[in-house]
């Protein structure tokens, strides 16, 4: 008796005329000589029914948020980081070009130095 019933949850989740047929069926080719018990399976209102696609399909949206997220902002780093080194690269030869006294290069061969002994 306990086998049909934890079968009738299996048969009947989604299609329950198919599961009683399965059912009778069972109990009919049951080997023992007790009579067969039906038991009659709860049926799933229309109102579950689509509360559950309800939920299904907002549970796929928001999967589907976040991982357009995660790829937006992948492609974001990939995209501005040759614009960012760009930016800073003309950023300093601007700097360089209007204060020369901040460049970092060797000094000219003519150029007076001090050196200390």
């Amino acid at each position: 008796s306990s086998h049909f019933g934890s079968s009738s949850n299996r048969l009947n989740s989604r299609h329950t005329g198919i599961g009683r047929v399965l059912l009778g069926i069972m109990a009919a080719a049951s080997s023992s000589n007790e009579p067969a018990v039906q038991q009659d399976p709860t049926e799933r209102s229309a109102c579950r029914d689509c509360g559950e696609s309800t939920l299904d399909l907002f549970g796929c949206l928001g999967r589907g948020v976040v991982a357009t997220g995660s790829g937006v902002a992948t492609v974001t780093k990939h995209a501005a980081y040759p614009v960012k080194e760009g930016v800073l690269k003309s950023k300093d030869a601007c700097s360089v070009y209007l204060t020369p006294y901040q460049a970092k290069q060797p000094l000219a061969p003519n150029v007076p130095s001090f050196k200390a002994n």
